[in-house]
């Protein structure tokens, strides 16, 4: 590297002590201690600061080599003083940055302009190999940097803006590398070493992918590339180094945005709502990444066809359940994001059943890369404003063809992009047509369609090796695809386990008593055979103990027998664990067991344990908890089981899978078709209770959804999550055939809930949903003739059709756009339309069959419960006999009703006529009217506050 010692303006030499060196330049002076202007104190007679007499020659050519490690780490040692002498920002000298001149001034070839640069990358490569969250950054850009600059020096090009981008980078990497002990900074300096690594392999990818254009060394101003002039991103580069210079030596640091080719300031969303099919929620974790230091190996492997423009576009990374893929998937897109290369990250997940189906991939990696890319937005939306119903269709052909390959055309990419698609076997079932068709254009099936993917445009993909992704793969051409399985990188898995165990028993968190010794540690990882999920479920399971046990009474406890035993698998730890958990001799817990956790299976999407007790409650009608009882102590198979309001889902799908095939759980088994019988009836009887008449207390009606800035916290606010989870997802439950107690909740919701249903769903942004679910329950009646319940369905059904839009659009307009556009004939209008005015009460007959509404039209009606038709009509014939109430006796027999005209009237309920002359007493309109438990008894009050008690 260069002397420790820093550069001056009087032409202090930069003599490097690790590279050969060249002929001096005769307009340098001899360097010394005295002459150098310092960022921190250099006493007389320092040595080892590795500075070379200037004055020898050596004929050797220059080399790129990576200086020897003792010879390194002498040199910055002894120079460590020099710079950390002062430790904080505040304390550098600014003056220093100004004093410096660029080396690159003086160089006569563009080998002299580009080899110090490079021997100082790498130089700073090898000095941050310890620091985990700079190296990875820094060594990849000494690898494109190197593959670059070769044939660079070879076409021996230059000008004056590289020439100046050079210099900027030198003078940075002079003034880090003669830092030297860089583990030594603070924080804040550590942090600009990040942007620094990042910064720089941001300019490798553009010289890379930008050399190779004819017109980049011989360009005109006019010249531009996505969107944007060459020198322009040349002078944005040279000003980021610059300013990632002067930060290093002034006083504090603040945010640095990094001077990317990628456009991200996305504002536009015009045209973009039309695409339906987009999932919120399925994007990177950083949770789920590897432990650092972890699967180095494969991760490298990636980085290294990520990187390179020249490998095809798609990678499979394989591997059986539990060997790490989505946790290699989680860092590849983690290390990639701060780079802003991270363009989609999507994440299949079998617990969302439908929300996360092939049929929804393409159209969320679309909006991911339309929020990702300026260039890539506009072309989007004008693909999506050219065909409007594009967003809508579930054609996965189409998708692909015209919300990725279309738009990618329109736009020129610097530097690689990367998707990620986790998870690929828990799309579908094997043998579902959307899932082939997926597979297929992701592994270029088709070449007219996806080998039109830029050269730099990269997609993940992780997968068990299932029968129809290893068909695939084995027809993809090779340039287009390449495939790694895991199951061959038992060797690595085996290695990083140990670590990963220790850091998930880490002795010194604060919720550890006690330690494991080292025999106990390889055990479990010698145990775990190379399964990451396997030592996963196995620490959980130790450290989700009870209080009082030591970490070592917890292994004995729960994972003695399994340890003990011979070699393990993760259905032997699942059975093992629920061993401990329950008595599987107890009919009677097993019954629960099984009932309580096919219901969280077959939920469509995760629920807290509070909404799949509300749920369980409506069915039962039992006081006990059972949800609780059974998942409070399955943290070590379950997520969410420590909350109330946390989501409840396997910690992987291999215990799903465990669960629910008899052949692998046996006793603990779980039928799923249980699960849904119990989901569906649930599901009814909450929206029954819960749906009503603006339900979210809008204000207004003349506001749209998109327009109301509080409708997210009104929907937070007023209605519940097992509400919000049945009105969209009871379509998932339904069997083949509806039982009756289901037929009878279904009657009532098309009854009396119908319109209410079409409102919440508005606000959800799901009234899509309405029609293919009305569509699902039409098929649960299997006779062929009619059916009270078909004619609604099917009535229903073409009502949400012609009304959707606009009932999407605003929640109060089914009442008040699409309700009175409807034919009149309509079971949805004709509900409500019998009556002239507004109805202010009604109420159930004791038996359930009947209900008695009261209205301003001064009439009583009576209706059937069951189909809906009005069977009497009570009038009250007065002008000002408004009804207020109404009330059925307990009986059944009677009914009466509070009126304006300041009297209450009773009439026999079967044959509609009166029991009684009008009773008269109070001395203005009767508001409040209610039969005594016995019926023996009325009492009735009035709007001035007096009550009277009527005998029957």
């Amino acid at each position: 590297m260069a002397s420790l010692a820093r550069k001056v303006k009087s032409k202090v030499s930069k003599l490097n002590p690790f590279k050969a060196k060249r002929e001096p330049s005769p307009s340098r002076s001899e360097v010394t201690v005295d002459n150098v202007v310092p960022v921190g104190v250099l006493h007389e007679g320092e040595e080892g600061l590795g500075i070379r007499d200037s004055n020898k020659q050596d004929s050797r050519p220059a080399k790129h080599t990576v200086p020897d490690e003792v010879d390194l780490r002498k040199a910055v040692d002894n120079a460590n003083k020099a710079l950390f002498s002062l430790h904080s920002p505040g304390e550098c000298t600014p003056q220093a940055a100004d004093a410096v001149e660029p080396t690159t001034e003086d160089a006569k070839s563009t080998s002299e302009l580009w080899e110090p640069i490079l021997e100082k990358v790498q130089i700073f490569a090898s000095l941050v190999e310890g620091i985990g969250n700079v190296h990875p950054y820094a060594k990849v850009a000494t690898s494109i940097l190197l593959s670059v600059i070769k044939p660079v020096i070879a076409q021996d090009k230059r000008d004056k803006s590289i020439t100046d981008l050079l210099a900027a980078m030198d003078d940075l990497y002079d003034f880090v590398v003669a830092a030297g002990r860089i583990d030594y900074m603070d924080e804040d300096r550590k942090e600009l070493l990040v942007k620094m690594s990042m910064q720089t392999l941001e300019c490798a990818y553009f010289i890379r992918d930008n050399a190779r254009v004819s017109n980049f060394w011989f360009r005109a101003a006019s010249n531009a590339i996505t969107g944007t002039q060459i020198d322009s991103h040349i002078s944005d580069f040279t000003k980021a180094f610059r300013d990632l210079r002067r930060r290093f030596t002034e006083s504090g640091v603040v945010a640095i945005e990094l001077k990317l080719t990628c456009l991200v300031d996305i504002n536009t969303n015009v045209g973009l709502q039309n695409l339906v099919h987009v999932v919120q929620g399925a994007g990177l974790k950083s949770s789920k990444s590897c432990l650092e230091g972890t699967r180095r190996e494969t991760l490298d492997e990636l980085k290294a066809w990520i990187n390179d423009p020249d490998g095809p576009p798609v990678g499979f990374l394989l591997g059986g359940a539990g060997t790490g893929k989505s946790s290699i998937a989680h860092s590849i897109g983690q290390y990639f994001k701060p780079l802003n290369r991270l363009g989609s990250f999507y994440c299949f997940d079998r617990s969302f059943g439908e929300g996360r189906s092939p049929n929804v991939v393409i159209p969320t990696i679309a909006r991911d890369l339309a929020d990702w890319n300026s260039d890539f937005c506009k072309a989007l939306v004008n693909v999506v404003n050219r065909r409007r119903g594009l967003g809508r269709s579930t054609d996965i052909e189409e998708q692909w063809e015209e919300l990725i390959l279309e738009p990618l055309k329109a736009i020129s990419l610097v530097g690689p992009v990367l998707v990620v698609i986790d998870a690929f076997d828990e799309s579908s079932s094997a043998e579902g047509r959307t899932r082939e068709l997926l597979l297929k254009c992701l592994t270029n099936c088709r070449t007219e369609h996806t080998a039109r993917l830029p050269s730099n445009f990269r997609i993940v993909i992780t997968s068990r090796p299932e029968r129809d992704v290893r068909v695939a793969i084995g027809r993809a051409d090779r340039d287009y695809l390449r495939s790694m399985n895991l199951d061959e990188k038992n060797r690595e898995a085996r290695l990083d386990i140990e670590p990963y165990v220790r850091h998930e028993l880490d002795p010194d968190e604060p919720d550890m008593e006690g330690t494991l010794d080292d025999a106990d540690i390889r055990l479990l990882t010698g145990k775990a055979e190379g399964l990451f999920q396997w030592a996963a479920t196995a620490c959980r399971a130790i450290r989700d103990k009870p209080a009082g046990f030591t970490l070592k009474e917890q292994l004995d406890t729960r994972l003695g027998t399994i340890l003990r035993g011979g070699p393990s698998s993760l259905d032997n730890l699942y059975r093992g664990i629920l061993a401990h958990l329950f008595t599987s001799d107890d009919p009677v817990l097993m019954a629960r067991f099984r009932s309580v956790m096919g219901q969280v299976l077959c939920a469509s999407s995760p629920l807290s344990i509070g909404s799949l007790q509300h749920i369980r409650r409506h069915v039962t009608g039992g006081e006990t908890d059972e949800i609780t009882l059974i998942l409070r102590d399955m943290g070590p198979l379950l997520l969410g089981v420590y909350s109330p309001t946390s989501p409840v889902l396997p910690l992987h799908t291999s215990f799903r899978d465990f669960l629910t095939d008899v052949a692998r759980s046996g006793e603990w088994h779980v039928d799923l078709v249980s699960g849904h019988s119990t989901m569906a009836l649930g599901c009814f009887r909450v929206l029954n209770n819960g749906l009503s008449f603006n339900i979210c207390r809008l204000e207004t009606s003349y506001v749209s959804n998109r327009d109301n800035p509080d409708l997210e916290a009104r929907l937070s606010m007023h209605v519940p999550q097992s509400l919000s989870y049945a009105a969209y997802n009871w379509k998932d439950h339904l069997a083949t055939i509806h039982p009756l107690d289901l037929q009878r909740e279904l009657s009532r919701f098309l009854r009396e809930k119908l319109l209410f249903w079409f409102e919440l769903l508005s606000p959800l942004k799901s009234v899509n949903r309405a029609a293919p679910s009305l569509e699902a329950a039409l098929k649960g009646y299997d006779e062929p003739g009619s059916h009270p319940s078909k004619e609604l369905l099917i009535d229903a059904i073409s009502f949400v059709r012609w009304f959707a839009v606009v009932i999407a659009q605003a929640a109060p307009h089914v009442y008040i756009s699409a309700l009175p556009f409807s034919l009149t004939s309509s079971k949805a209008h004709a509900v409500l339309s019998r009556h002239t005015f507004w109805v202010h009460s009604v109420a159930y007959s004791p038996d359930g069959r009947h209900i008695v509404s009261g209205s301003s039209d001064r009439t009583v009606r009576v209706w059937d419960a069951e189909t809906g038709e009005s069977i009497l009509e009570l009038s009250c014939g007065s002008w000002a006999a408004w009804v207020q109430e109404v009330a059925f006796s307990p009986d059944g027999h009677h009914i009466a009703a509070a009126v304006q005209d300041s009297t209450v009237r009773i009439w026999d309920s079967t044959t509609g006529e009166a029991v009684c002359e009008p009773l008269q007493g109070h001395e203005g309109p009767v508001e409040c009217i209610v039969y005594s438990p016995d019926g023996r008894r009325i009492v009735s009050s009035d709007c001035r506050g007096r009550i009277y008690i009527w005998s029957t």
